[in-house]
Parts: C-alpha cells; structure tokens; sequence
C-alpha cells in the first residue's frame, strides 16, 4: 500500500519517531497522528455506519538501515543515516554531506 501513512509508517519503521519538536510543529500532523504521536489511518465504511469514520493504528514495522539496504558498510550506512535524519536541523548540508568519509575515502577507477 503506497498510502501517505504506510509511507510514513516505513519511514519511522528505518529511521524512529519523529521529533516530538517537529510533531507540533507540523501543519498536516494531525491528518496521519493522533495527539500522543500514534500514526492512524482513518477507514469509512458500514462496520460503523452510525459512527461514521473510525481509526485504525498502525504499527511500523522496525527494521534497520542495515537490513533494509542489504549491507554492512558502517560508512555508507553512517553516511545515509546522517542524509535521512528527520530532524531538518540536524541533517548535513549538501557540502557538509560531500565531506563524509564514505564518499571522501572511495577510490574511483574510471577518472572521476
């Protein structure tokens, strides 16, 4: 399912929560989270027709970065960690991010 909230679910799944800080911030947060940070999906339908729509919680699925990815190099790992850091203050600039030592350290053969 290629929902908003599945997409959000395997993202939280691989990388955690979301900052409490950023959740009450958000605009659309309280379309996908319920007030104590529960992702929901609402479901209409006649298993409720006097109530109307109901939620449903959903659970992420946890995982890793390592298991996702189908490797073991802590750099790249590192490296992609750092790029998918939910929190936009700390994730790396683009100059920052050009200076990790998984892309400083690679031995290119093809002249780049």
């Amino acid at each position: 399912n290629d929902s908003v909230q599945s997409l959000l679910a395997r993202i939280i799944g691989i990388v955690g929560e979301f900052p409490y800080h950023l959740m009450t911030r958000g605009k659309y947060v309280p379309q996908y989270f319920t007030q104590d940070g529960q992702l929901y999906l609402e479901i209409d339908g006649p298993s409720c027709p006097t109530r109307g729509r109901r939620l449903h919680l959903l659970v992420p699925k946890k995982t890793s970065l390592e298991q996702r990815m189908r490797t073991q190099c802590k750099e790249f790992l590192d490296f992609l960690g750092q790029l998918l850091n939910l929190d936009p203050a700390k994730r790396p600039t683009a100059l920052e991010a050009l200076q990790h030592p998984w892309l400083t350290q690679c031995k290119y053969t093809d002249g780049l």
